[in-house]
């Protein structure tokens, strides 16, 4: 469901391994009710993956959005981030509190300064996505993961996804850099107005 609030500019940035491409929809329908919507792609991702390589981290994504922030002028933004991209996000509301009303948290939490989300993984799990990186990724590359391991709930919630969205994944999902996973993100303000959506 959609709740209604005063149109402003909202700035959409997709998790792991997706593109601007996966907000589709919903920009479709933001749009409808009067909001300029501007999709990220990350460095590496998308229809950007041309630009991926070992260099690729958190600094990079935190760039890119601050470059539609900064070169599209926005003010009084909602700034959206989906689940890695919640790191990214804070990054980014860190750097440009003055553009921002406020930041929202899809499917992830806003993590203490100095955090990263290796931090919050299980050691399993970090284990995992390394093994993966080694003898699937070319060591610096996370593959996307399959369908089956999505619907673990174990790298995000899957709920109200259909088979569709499933395919799109497997189709247009692009190895996300590795580097940045581990990275730490320094925050230096505080204050923001935040809402968490689960």
């Amino acid at each position: 469901m959609l709740y209604l609030m005063t149109p402003r500019p909202l700035v959409l940035v997709p998790g792991a391994c997706l593109g601007g491409w996966a907000w589709r929809d919903v920009a479709h329908q933001l749009r409808a009710l009067g909001h300029d919507v501007y999709p990220v792609t990350l460095t590496g991702l998308g229809e950007r993956v041309h630009l991926a390589d070992v260099s690729v981290d958190l600094d990079t994504h935190i760039a890119d959005v601050l470059g539609v922030l900064d070169y599209e002028d926005l003010s009084d933004a909602v700034l959206v981030g989906h689940s890695y991209a919640g790191l990214v996000v804070a990054g980014a509301a860190d750097r440009r509190p003055e553009r921002l009303d406020a930041v929202v948290y899809l499917d992830c939490s806003p993590l203490p300064d100095g955090m990263a989300i290796s931090d919050v993984q299980t050691p399993e799990e970090r284990d995992a996505q390394r093994s993966a990186v080694e003898s699937d990724g070319g060591g610096w590359r996370w593959p996307v993961p399959d369908r089956t391991t999505l619907e673990t709930g174990q790298y995000g919630s899957t709920a109200g996804l259909t088979d569709e969205h499933f395919a799109a994944i497997a189709e247009r999902g692009t190895p996300q850099p590795m580097r940045l996973l581990p990275r730490r993100c320094g925050l230096s303000t505080t204050g923001r107005q935040v809402c968490i959506v689960r």
